[in-house]
């Protein structure tokens, strides 16, 4: 295990809003924080698995239009699922392929950053920058007061 966390942000940067989770991810990732690790994606797959089973602890983060604040941290479990593909899957069933093959249940978390504008080609919207420090702050408070 090289680490106890991994952030493990997720989102296409190339459609606005959607890039939140892999942008937050690189922010925390520029500050070299001691027992945290940092990985990124433009979508979950069955691999992550693997390397979710490696750790105690992990934070997912992507765009949302599900929160109403800015941002929302949850505790996530396991939930198995079919999808349609093993591509594009969810924290949820990422979590449940690690406790099926590795016999591994991580602390697992979910940051929901909440996004307005899905655009192609364009900046994240001003709301988006607004929610995307917010999240930042509450997340390194968060993982200050855990480590």
């Amino acid at each position: 295990m090289s680490a106890p966390t991994l952030i493990y942000g997720y989102g296409n940067i190339g459609r606005q809003d959607d890039g939140l989770g892999v942008i937050l991810a690189q922010q925390i990732e520029a500050m070299q924080i001691p027992n945290i690790d940092i990985d990124m994606n433009y979508q979950l797959n069955v691999e992550d698995a693997l390397k979710i089973s490696e750790y105690k602890r992990v934070i997912f983060i992507d765009a949302s239009m599900q929160t109403e604040g800015a941002y929302i941290l949850e505790r996530i479990t396991a939930k198995p699922a079919i999808e349609f593909s093993t591509h594009a899957m969810s924290p949820f069933a990422i979590l449940a392929f690690a406790e099926q093959i590795y016999d591994q249940r991580p602390d697992a978390y979910m940051l929901h950053i909440k996004a307005t504008e899905w655009e192609f080609g364009l900046p994240l919207s001003s709301d988006a920058s607004n929610n995307l420090e917010l999240a930042k702050e509450y997340l390194l408070e968060f993982l200050n007061s855990s480590l």
